[in-house]
């Protein structure tokens, strides 16, 4: 199987909602200290923060994507990399370092369609990219990629993230998979606030035109899908994937709890599922009361189409009774 490399993954800059949130991130935020794992486990480093900072890439390129068969493929092939795979959720690639050619690093595919690149280089990226697109799901095209950015680098103590920038220290890749789960789950809000906004736009103008012209030009069939892509949305955001749910890996190694939380805490997801969850019910008992609107309007309709045609009948028969006793008297 053979792919192309691609020259550069399309996407759209940040903007409403997500451009002030990612801003007021960057800048508005203190320093929040990171309990990685416990000092016994740490592989230290003898760096400190002059350390050059490296590039954290998030990509939302698909709704999904088959983890497992995608391990089994890497693993199928001849490749330097380190694969793994934890609980059919995430697969791990480590990239290894090759002296003056190329600097080592750790990719982390989630299966809800989101990849996490931590110090890989372009080359490396497109083509693990290109891969992966055959074991995805309905991918995503051009504008409806969702991307987000950090840096990170290796400190010897002192583990934080301020301004969207992570200092960790230890290089271990359980903490920066923990890490990638957080960041995965935000991306993937991303396209579902997006959806969101979306209908709203589509559907805030409904209420002003019943209440301008007391009714509504939209179909019921139109509303009816509104309502289905709302129920899909909130099927896929509460039940089909995990992004809301704790990474079951921190089920085996609580340790980790700590540093989960912290990101969780950093990137508003609860809050920012809850508002979307909210936005969602408010949109489709709007949706619902047109649907019942229009539902209500055709039956008028058709009420009064059953009386027209009853006193037709009644005229027809009467004609006829007349013509019939004409014809008696004749």
């Amino acid at each position: 199987m053979e792919f192309t490399i691609e020259k550069s993954m399309p996407y759209t800059e940040p903007n409403g909602n997500k451009k002030t949130r990612i801003e007021s991130r960057r800048v508005g935020k203190e320093i929040l200290e990171l309990k990685t794992v416990p000092v016994e486990e740490k592989q230290f480093c003898g760096t400190d923060k002059a350390t050059e900072l490296r590039d954290i890439v998030v990509l939302c390129t698909a709704e999904k994507i088959d983890t497992s068969k995608f391990y089994k493929w890497l693993k199928e092939r001849s490749t330097p990399k380190e694969i793994n795979i934890y609980f059919r959720d995430c697969v791990h690639l480590s990239i290894p370092e090759i002296e003056d050619t190329q600097k080592g690093g750790d990719i982390f595919i989630f299966k809800y369609g989101v990849t996490v690149l931590w110090g890989i280089d372009a080359e490396t990226k497109n083509r693990v990219l290109a891969q992966q697109r055959c074991f995805e799901e309905k991918s995503y095209r051009g504008e409806a990629i969702q991307r987000e950015e950090f840096r990170f680098g290796i400190v010897q103590e002192g583990a934080s993230i301020v301004n969207d920038v992570i200092y960790l220290d230890t290089d271990s890749p359980y903490n920066k998979m923990i890490i990638s789960n957080a960041l995965a789950q935000s991306t993937k809000l991303d396209i579902f606030e997006e959806y969101v906004e979306k209908t709203t736009e589509r559907v805030q103008g409904l209420p002003d035109e019943i209440v301008s012209k007391g009714f509504t030009t939209k179909k019921r069939e139109d509303v009816l899908k509104m309502i289905g892509v709302l129920h899909r949305l909130k099927f896929n955001l509460n039940l089909a994937t995990n992004i809301m749910e704790t990474p079951e890996i921190l089920w085996y190694y609580p340790n980790y709890t700590s540093l989960y939380e912290s990101f969780k805490l950093y990137l508003e997801l609860k809050s920012r599922a809850e508002i979307l969850n909210h936005k969602c019910d408010v949109i489709h008992e709007i949706l619902t009361l047109l649907s019942t609107h229009i539902s209500t309007k055709n039956s008028e309709r058709l009420e009064k189409i059953i009386i027209i045609l009853i006193c037709v009948e009644t005229v027809i028969a009467c004609l006829h009774l007349a013509l019939s006793w004409n014809t008696s008297r004749g």
